[in-house]
């Protein structure tokens, strides 16, 4: 083996021999190459989205080596020729052209201008309904490759998915118009289901911003979604002429839907803080107290309330555990003190006692 030269830098160069390239052509062979219009995905990311599709009959290894490509293996030979004969192909939002390993490394592929994407066609005559006649229709779109399926679907006619080879600088057709010599016409719609994706950054197609191997030249505004068909209008408040009060003092008179809007946020902020500085009920020692406290304290005031109470916890419970005997006699003074409420204080204004 030959010793190594140097670079300018210091950096050592040594030439490999023919016979380790031999090897390594033996050690890839049957291997694949994902050659990405983007960032590479992650090999997780791949395989996800890959591996239902090409690994039905044997599971796929993936190899990422290098930033814009992956090793791909498929065990069947069958499956392998197949994904070489379509070509062109999607993983982590990112279009990849396949192609066979090979010892001189990778290709270089410029941007991409046309891409092969599925078509669905949609309210086909059946004077159209056949493969020639598809294929008329497609050539509206583009260069068609082939249908989803060998056979036409006898029963559900009228929709069929074709692949077409599309140009990307033009914008693609959701309608085809089919003239036939007697001027007789049909039009026939035209749906993507997944086509080419395009950078926001860069321009172009193959990827998305996430996958854009240049750097971010554009920094986009955050935009809300708004429903089809509606607006966004922004209205300043409205601010009414100064009025004076009863008192002589001048007052700044809002518009009607703020005031609503801060009184309700004031109501809002004062139920909570009455919640956070609730207490426990105290039980009334004179009138005053009495006609202070809420509707609930006076119960407890009320002369009758202790032998209401008294009379419910001595009555006959069954038999059982003490925590169900408690539970059973609670239970019974929460309905004599519903009764007591019920029959003594229906009116409030007609007892003596509460006057007193």
């Amino acid at each position: 083996m030959n010793s190594p030269t140097f670079m300018e830098d210091g950096t050592p160069v040594v030439i490999a021999p023919p016979c380790v390239l031999l090897k390594s052509v033996e050690m890839w062979k049957g291997h694949l190459v994902a050659q990405f219009y983007g960032l590479s995905p992650s090999p997780a990311k791949i395989f996800n989205d890959l591996n239902p599709i090409w690994g039905r009959y044997g599971g796929i290894t993936v190899r990422v080596i290098s930033q814009t490509a992956a090793m791909i293996f498929i065990p069947s030979v069958s499956t392998r020729q197949w994904v070489m004969d379509v070509g062109f192909w999607q993983a982590g939002n990112c279009s990849c052209t396949v192609y066979h390993w090979s010892s001189e490394g990778l290709r270089e592929f410029k941007e991409l201008q046309s891409a092969p994407t599925w078509a669905i066609l949609k309210n086909v005559p059946p004077q159209l309904y056949s493969l020639d006649g598809i294929s008329v229709i497609a050539s509206g779109i583009g260069e068609p490759l082939h249908t989803e399926k060998s056979k036409l679907d006898p029963i559900n006619i009228g929709t069929t998915k074709v692949k077409v080879v599309i140009k990307l600088d033009i914008p693609l057709p959701d309608s085809v118009v089919v003239k036939d010599i007697h001027g007789n016409s049909a039009k026939i719609s035209v749906e993507y289901p997944r086509p080419p994706p395009k950078c926001l950054n860069c321009g172009c197609y193959g990827h998305l911003l996430s996958r854009c191997p240049k750097p971010l030249m554009k920094k986009y505004p955050f935009k809300r979604d708004l429903p089809s068909g509606s607006k966004d209008v922004s209205q300043s408040s409205v601010l009414l002429p100064i009025a004076p009060s009863d008192d002589g003092t001048s007052i700044n008179l809002l518009h009607k839907e703020d005031v609503s809007s801060s009184s309700r946020i004031r109501r809002r902020r004062s139920r909570s803080k009455k919640r956070s500085t609730s207490s426990p009920p105290k039980i009334a020692t004179s009138s005053v107290e009495v006609q202070a406290l809420s509707k609930s304290a006076v119960t407890l005031s009320h002369p009758t309330f202790l032998n209401c109470v008294k009379e419910a916890w001595s009555s006959d419970i069954v038999v059982g555990s003490n925590m169900f005997t408690l539970g059973a006699l609670m239970k019974a003074a929460k309905l004599a003190c519903r009764k007591l409420n019920r029959e003594r204080f229906g009116t409030l204004e007609s007892h003596s006692w509460l006057r007193r």
